[in-house]
């Protein structure tokens, strides 16, 4: 809903408006450990919000406007309009609509009239956020979309969605990618050349990439000399099978010499040679990551879930 109204968010600076203490303490809370945070008021920022307000309201961002100008649609579009002056890059009025067939929800009518007057004044963007998803009705969701304002149903979720649009926005304000240049086949056009894993993985250490330590290796007595100089644990696997865990053709994990040795002898049999390569460790995820030059559609990348899964996915 919010990217259908607005598109991607300028940046990360929010305001929250709520008639409550617990509600602005939930919305303050609801942004610790996000990229969003509100902007503290200024001085001359603060005098314009609280002059409608009067001195028992304690001004801040986000601000409990309390209940004292409640119903007074002029005061709460005052007041709306003055917190949304700050050029915030986003602002949310908390308010839950109970349900319209047990109770009646005119009352806070003059809250959202007040708040879209704001919106509008400042050209800015703005969501009601209801505490609780059975708190805005569809009816009073479908009104509001078309005054411009995004229903957010939830208060995480209002976040959720804050956030993503903001990052959104930052990726779109980077700079492109550069074009990939330079890469020129090595053979003649329509030949193939296929890569064994230790000529692949030398090519992207080249290319800047990090990339475990890795020997080549012809039987296993070099491959526990190589497993010696790596250091322990290491993983073994037989060069030029594309398909390695199909056929048994990588051990990981080989914690001593005599592991190494005896893995060795099996793999010896199974490809072109062998290589021994440090264990990596506190891992995060495993990924494929593959890219192609496409006749039609140009260059091609594939992102996805790695390891053994490859096969399945």
């Amino acid at each position: 809903k919010l990217l259908h109204l607005y598109g991607p968010l300028s940046g990360y600076r929010i305001s929250s408006m709520s008639c409550s203490g617990g509600e602005a303490s939930l919305m303050g809370d609801a942004a610790v450990g996000r990229p969003l945070y509100y902007p503290a008021l200024t001085d001359e920022h603060r005098a314009r919000i609280r002059a409608p307000l009067g001195p028992l309201v304690a001004v801040a961002n986000p601000l409990d406007y309390q209940t004292f100008i409640w119903g007074n649609e002029p005061a709460m579009t005052e007041v709306f309009t003055a917190m949304v002056s700050g050029g915030f890059d986003f602002n949310m009025l908390v308010l839950d609509f109970p349900r319209s067939d047990r109770s009646t929800n005119t009352d806070r009518l003059p809250n959202a009239r007040a708040f879209e007057v704001a919106l509008k004044t400042h050209n800015a963007r703005g969501a009601i956020v209801v505490s609780l998803p059975e708190n805005m009705p569809e009816e009073y969701a479908v009104d509001l979309m078309e005054r411009g304002i995004v229903p957010l149903a939830g208060i995480p979720e209002a976040m959720d969605a804050v956030q993503a649009a903001a990052t959104v926005g930052e990726a779109w304000r980077a700079p492109l990618a550069q074009p990939v240049d330079g890469v020129v086949a090595s053979q003649a056009k329509g030949e193939r050349v296929i890569l064994d894993e230790a000529d692949a993985k030398a090519r992207l250490i080249e290319a800047g990439l990090a990339v475990p330590q890795g020997k080549c290796a012809g039987n296993a007595e070099e491959a526990v000399a190589a497993a010696q100089a790596l250091g322990f644990p290491v993983a073994l696997k037989a060069l030029g099978v594309a398909h390695k865990s199909e056929v048994g053709a990588v051990f990981l994990n080989l914690k001593d010499a005599a592991a190494v040795g005896t893995v060795a002898k099996d793999l010896s049999r199974l490809g072109s040679g062998l290589y021994v390569e440090r264990m990596v460790s506190e891992s995060v995820a495993e990924l494929i990551v593959g890219f192609t030059r496409d006749p039609v559609f140009g260059s091609v990348m594939t992102l996805g879930t790695g390891g053994v899964l490859v096969e399945l996915l």
